[in-house]
């Protein structure tokens, strides 16, 4: 494979990975994804060009969470941030090896909040720049004759679906809050339950985020999916046309002359039914299925059709760049040049819930976090439900309030029957997962020191 000069890994939050392509629609039951009918083709134009995963599952249905496993190579158990937002990275991410190996490293980001200093991504970082991607283009561009790495975080599919804020949405995104409150003749004097906010939205653009969502949660109260459903691929089409098409004209330009390799995924989905709110403590396919397209100056088109998992993204870019890690990692080397090679793979992705507080005391936490500049106290937090998936195989177990498992089912992805040994084999690896947790910063700690880690990991002492 050539030498790459420049690596850019572009995160799509909340982004289903079946939105697009020949299985679009997959985990939608029948009823949802009638008359359905995507405008943007722009995915599948970038999934021609590259490698194309068709199936790569999510470490974990939070944003944090979840990149904190892609740049780090681990699950969550073991880099530290299993749980919503209450810990910093315990490992190394791809940004701080690249640096050590004489790497620019750049970093733009929607959600500052919870993709930020206090949790440790702007580590190894040496440029940060929040919701202004072109100005971290610019960065880019004036370092094309030297070696890069480069992350751009877009938030704009996640709600306001298709608009993230005033700048990117503008007046197309006050007439649909206002249409839509119309249309479904919303108290505007009712707060939303969900005041939770990822960027720093002032003013207007707090108030039309608030507006938004109590349209959400009246759309949810009232059980209408195929509404809410219809609503986020209208978003998820206008991103893709207003905001990223522009922005993939762009860097080609940047690009142009150089060998390069872009990385291209979602973080987590969005789904909702009965089982799911949007993604919040969700563990079905449409939450944890994401894309993941892989192109470049010496990529080979392809389809792959074996499970991988995003745990493999940063030890798959080490590796094609030559860079050694000091640690083994959780995830899998996807030999880029190998296909073949990549279809023996018979990944296994573990994703996990943890909770432990309402909303509003996790804003509260965040924001003495977020003031103090790190963690100092730790929120009370258990395990709410957990997910195993292999081959088409998943099985998705949820626990109450106080840890207690409630249920466990076992499902087949494909709709093929399944053997009868499968239960087994999947809660023996669960199992096997949830044990090195207890190995989590053990070295050197007091006896109570161990005995709250056990704690916030659930266990009963």
């Amino acid at each position: 494979m050539k030498k790459i000069n420049h690596t850019i890994l572009i995160s799509i939050d909340n982004l289903r990975g079946d939105s697009f392509g020949p299985n679009k629609y997959k985990y939608l039951p029948a009823n949802i994804r009638e008359n359905l009918e995507s405008k943007s083709h722009l995915m599948e134009e970038l999934a021609t060009e590259g490698l194309n995963f068709k199936n790569c599952f999510s470490a974990a249905p939070f944003t944090t969470a979840s990149h904190a496993s892609i740049f780090t190579g681990f699950l969550p158990l073991h880099h530290g941030v299993f749980e919503y937002y209450n810990s910093d990275m315990k490992k190394k991410t791809l940004f701080e090896y690249a640096q050590r190996d004489g790497y620019k490293t750049i970093f733009q980001t929607d959600f500052p909040i919870i993709l930020g200093e206090t949790i440790g991504f702007t580590r190894g970082v040496d440029k940060y720049y929040i919701e202004d991607e072109y100005a971290a283009l610019e960065e880019l561009k004036s370092n094309i004759h030297s070696k890069t790495i480069t992350f751009f975080h877009f938030g704009g599919v996640h709600y306001p679906y298709g608009f993230h804020t005033l700048k990117f949405g503008g007046d197309d995104y006050r007439k649909k809050v206002q249409s839509l409150e119309k249309e479904l003749r919303i108290d505007e004097n009712k707060l939303p339950v969900d005041q939770f906010d990822e960027a720093h939205r002032m003013g207007e653009d707090k108030e039309l985020l608030f507006r938004y969502k109590r349209i959400i949660e009246h759309l949810y109260a009232q059980k209408n999916f195929k509404r809410l459903t219809e609503l986020y691929f209208e978003g998820v089409d206008y991103f893709l046309e207003h905001r990223l098409r522009p922005f993939m004209v762009e860097l080609r330009k940047v690009l142009e002359n150089s060998d390069y390799l872009i990385v291209l995924f979602g973080d987590h989905g969005e789904d909702w039914s009965d089982e799911s709110k949007g993604h919040y403590k969700s563990l079905t396919p449409g939450v944890l299925h994401v894309p993941l397209i892989i192109l470049g100056s010496d990529i080979v088109p392809g389809i792959i059709e074996s499970n991988v998992c995003t745990v493999d993204i940063t030890p798959t870019i080490l590796s094609t760049l030559g860079i050694k890690v000091s640690d083994a990692m959780d995830g899998s080397v996807l030999d880029l040049q190998n296909p073949l090679e990549i279809e023996k793979n018979k990944g296994t992705s573990i994703a996990q819930v943890w909770l432990g507080v309402g909303k509003q005391e996790l804003i509260s936490h965040i924001d003495r976090a977020h003031r103090d500049k790190g963690f100092t106290e730790k929120m009370d937090t258990i395990k709410r439900g957990e997910s195993i998936i292999k081959n088409d195989y998943q099985l998705t177990r949820k626990f109450d309030k106080q840890g207690k498992l409630e249920n466990e089912k076992l499902t087949s992805l494909s709709d093929m029957p399944v053997p009868n040994n499968v239960m087994e084999s999947l809660l023996k690896e669960l199992e096997e997962y949830n044990k090195t947790s207890l190995h989590i910063d053990q070295k050197n700690l007091t006896d109570d020191s161990i005995k709250e880690q056990l704690k916030l990991l659930g266990y009963n002492i």
